[in-house]
């Protein structure tokens, strides 16, 4: 064979190498596709069952509804880009004891995977909650992945719900700080690649009470974190929170401070309650719609004399929001 059909054959094989290279790659793009749009219709079939059995105003909530709509068109196939996750709440008698109610975040390729639940009650204090939580992961773990998952959990906290929960205002009351060391005071910086979910951040709050620890969620894109307490406070908060389906979250920095000199845990508190920011720019728009105003974030660490850790966060010491908006150190 002549050099130049030798040269016409090898471009011809590499153009068919191509070819199927990308072939292949477009049919996993489509199974990929398809399985997400299986996924999401069982979803929607669950979402349908749970509506029946909820029917009464508060009892079944889904937080945001253009996600529903979102899935549906995905799964009709008039919408190419992967759906918001669904997240709801669903509200129950349990016995005579009082209400529960069940947070639940799922992720888009749920049933294959585990979804991410909180149950909260007024009638279950710290441990009460903790214990309930622990044991419905635990009971979650033992049910077969490919199966929906909710209404065996509702049933399950239906059947021993009353177990966790007592009336007794002083068992409900009890000091959060009866089993945790007493000596040490921990502030935990942490760094999340996102905070988007509206049940997340108010299950972050709620268990911020729970656990008696404070200080603050920045939440868009990054999602920032400090919580300050106690030492075991501030553990269980942690495990528990981490615990959530994310798509990136780290401890960035931990500070242990030990009590001394007649210190108390109050006295050693950076912030005096868990809260959630809002430092949104007045415009936003396109890839900037969920990213906070950095400058008046720098400001807010400076009133409460941290703002060392913006730069254990981002590498560049900050700057308040006037100078960020001028441009000047």
């Amino acid at each position: 064979m002549s050099a130049p059909a030798a040269a016409e054959a090898a471009a011809a094989e590499l153009r068919l190498l191509l070819d199927l290279e990308q072939l292949e790659g477009e049919m996993e793009r489509m199974m990929d596709h398809q399985e997400l749009a299986e996924t999401c219709q069982l979803q929607l079939t669950e979402l349908e069952m749970l509506a029946a059995m909820f029917p009464q105003p508060g009892e079944l909530k889904v937080i945001d509804p253009a996600a529903v709509a979102e899935m549906t068109e995905f799964v009709e196939g008039s919408l190419h880009d992967p759906p918001a996750r669904l997240d709801y709440t669903i509200a129950f008698q349990t016995g005579d004891q009082g209400k529960l109610e069940l947070s639940v975040h799922l992720p888009l390729d749920y049933p294959n995977v585990e979804p991410d639940l909180f149950v909260r009650s007024d009638g279950l204090n710290r441990a009460q909650s903790h214990t309930i939580n622990q044991h419905l992961a635990e009971h979650v773990r033992t049910l077969e992945p490919g199966q929906l998952y909710i209404g065996t959990v509702v049933a399950w906290l239906q059947d021993n719900a009353d177990k966790y929960i007592q009336n007794d205002a002083q068992t409900k009351d009890e000091p959060t700080e009866q089993c945790e060391a007493p000596d040490v005071f921990t502030r935990l910086w942490i760094y999340s690649h996102h905070i988007y979910s509206k049940v997340k951040r108010r299950d972050m709050l709620e268990l911020a009470k729970d656990c008696a620890v404070t200080g603050f969620s920045l939440p868009g894109k990054p999602g920032i974190i400090c919580v300050e307490g106690p030492a075991a406070n501030t553990a269980d908060w942690w495990k528990r929170v981490k615990a959530w389906n994310w798509k990136r979250i780290m401890l960035k920095k931990q500070e242990e401070i030990p009590l001394a000199d007649g210190a108390t845990h109050d006295s050693l508190r950076l912030f005096s309650v868990f809260e959630e920011l809002n430092f949104l720019p007045a415009v936003r728009s396109g890839a900037n719609e969920h990213r906070m105003d950095m400058g008046r974030f720098f400001q807010f660490l400076e009133e409460h004399h941290c703002a060392q850790v913006f730069k254990d966060y981002f590498g560049v010491s900050g700057r308040p929001a006037a100078a960020a908006a001028t441009g000047k150190d």
